[in-house]
């Protein structure tokens, strides 16, 4: 159990970015990135702050991550630039392609990866913006408020191993307010009723009422609540029920 609550934690907060810092982190992905698909990629930093809040290093991170998947995926691209630019008031990240002859451009109709960017930079308080022109190129770009108060989003927690959701509490809770953890289904929707989080992380299998059941009766009445659903099953039938109880749910 220890070792999974450990993988898990490399998958949602790479230790990369507590280890060397955003910049060297986003160097990293951009080198590996480059060596994997082909595509010419420049990385610029400017003007970029000592100390970023985790979260939003955290979010710029994804971010970045999510976009280099998309223009491997859907582009075509001849080459990719990323710049980082703190601002008196935020950082801005921007992402850009240039296509090849007849490339379609990044895919910027909406589907999972640039659901969840606008997720992740929402929960940060920030904005992000795509513009697509087939056969020129493609951006992306992005704008995070540093400085002030920021609201963490507040997390449910969802597990009946106990050992687990102890782990993902203390891996979470630096990003997000941890309001409570149950251990089934019904507690689940109880919770979610009562303490009306942002954020609900939930084993999709749990006693009593599974975890998509009772996703979906949270999302008939609070639609607004973001779901993750956590599972072990490797067959593709619990994702698909999974997504249609809570689109766009989160693996």
């Amino acid at each position: 159990m220890a070792e999974e609550v450990h993988d898990l934690s490399r998958q949602l907060h790479p230790s990369i970015l507590d280890d060397l810092g955003l910049v060297q982190a986003v160097q990293a992905e951009c080198a590996a990135f480059a060596r994997k698909t082909g595509i010419d990629i420049s990385f610029a930093p400017y003007d970029f702050p000592d100390s970023v809040p985790q979260q939003s290093s955290l979010c710029l991170y994804r971010v970045i991550q999510e976009a280099l998947q998309n223009i491997s995926k859907h582009s075509g691209a001849a080459s990719a630039s990323i710049t980082l630019q703190g601002l008196s008031d935020g950082i801005r990240l921007l992402i850009a392609t240039r296509d090849r002859v007849r490339s379609q451009g990044v895919k910027t109709k909406a589907g999972i990866g640039l659901s969840s960017m606008r997720e992740r930079v929402r929960l940060v308080n920030g904005t992000i913006s795509f513009k697509s022109n087939p056969g020129q190129g493609s951006e992306i770009e992005v704008f995070i408020p540093i400085g002030g108060s920021m609201t963490k989003p507040r997390l449910l927690i969802a597990d009946d191993h106990q050992i687990f959701a102890e782990g993902l509490k203390r891996l979470l809770s630096p990003g997000f307010d941890i309001v409570g953890a149950v251990q089934n289904g019904r507690e689940l929707v109880a919770a979610a009723e009562k303490l009306r989080p942002d954020v609900i992380v939930a084993d999709i299998s749990m006693p009593m009422l599974n975890g998509i059941e009772a996703v979906m009766q949270i999302k008939k009445v609070h639609p607004e609540i973001k779901i993750v659903f956590l599972t072990m099953h490797p067959d593709a039938a619990y994702a698909v029920s999974a997504f249609k109880a809570a689109p766009p749910a989160m693996f």
